[in-house]
Parts: C-alpha cells; sequence; structure tokens
C-alpha cells in the first residue's frame, strides 16, 4: 500500500487543476489532494496533503515542512495553529530525500482535525524562529482541496 502512496505523490507531482499551487488525485477507491502553500518562500515550504482510501478506512490530512538540508535544523520545530489555538498532531516524522538535498517533517491529522484545517478562518504556522499567517489566497486553496476530500469521503 506504501507504494501506491507513492505513487500517488509520484503523479500528483504532474499533475495540474488549473491551479499550480493545488493537485488532485483521485479514483473511485481513493483520494489525494495536495495544496502548496504561497504564503511560505524558499527555502522553506509546506504542502497540504489530504488523502483517504475507502479500502483501508484511511482519512486524514498531513503538513509537510521541507528546507535545504544544510539550513534545516530547526524544520521538526513546526508548530500549528487554527483560528488562534495550537493544534497537535496525532504522529510525526522527519525524513530526508537527499535526490532533493531537502529535509521533510511530516506532521499527521485525524480526520476531525483535517476538518478544521479545511473549514478555518486562519492558519498560522511558527517554524525556524518565523512566525507565518497564511493568507486568504493559500486559505481558499485549501477549502477546494478539502471542499473535494469530503466529497470524496461522503460517496
Amino acid at each position: 500500500m506504501k507504494r501506491i502512496y507513492l505513487l500517488s505523490f509520484l503523479v500528483l507531482s504532474g499533475c495540474d487543476t488549473n491551479d499550480s499551487s493545488s493537485s488532485i488525485l483521485m479514483n473511485g477507491q481513493m483520494f489525494v489532494g495536495q495544496y502548496n502553500s504561497l504564503s511560505i518562500k524558499e527555502p522553506l515550504s509546506l504542502r497540504f496533503i489530504y488523502q483517504a482510501d475507502k479500502t483501508l478506512g484511511i482519512n486524514d490530512l498531513s503538513l509537510v515542512f521541507s528546507q535545504g538540508i544544510n539550513n534545516a535544523v530547526c524544520v521538526d520545530k513546526a508548530t500549528v495553529e487554527i483560528n488562534g489555538g495550537h493544534v497537535n498532531p496525532i504522529s510525526t516524522k522527519t525524513y530526508t530525500d537527499d535526490g532533493l538535498r531537502k529535509l521533510s517533517f511530516k506532521m499527521k491529522y485525524s480526520f476531525d482535525q483535517g476538518l478544521n484545517f479545511g473549514l478555518a478562518k486562519n492558519i498560522s504556522v511558527s517554524i525556524c524562529d518565523q512566525q507565518y499567517m497564511l493568507s486568504n489566497e493559500d486559505l481558499k486553496g485549501i477549502k477546494k482541496v478539502f471542499s473535494q476530500w469530503a466529497n470524496f469521503i461522503a460517496e
């Protein structure tokens, strides 16, 4: 199953939904939707990845922070707030992509937390001693992917 998700992420990299910051891949059993934040700029990046698998009963959201390996000593200390309240992930994982020379920090959130992100009026991120408030454009992009994710789950 991990291979299927890896393949999905690779395919998502090449997909386009008329918006270069988001991509959606779905079939009858699986959904993977991704939004790349426009508010957070290089060398740091932030992706919101909504996924669902009807066979495995997976419905969750992951936030993936990535930064160049040389500058990434603090990427695993990210914190996130929704509407002013701190949100704790259900799991975290740090990994290195040597091909891209990036260190990534993945924060996984539950279905209910995924709903909260999709309905948020504001989302702020603290990482590497920087505070970022996601723009209205980011919130709209997240809601776009979130609504397709919710529709897929409801089918």
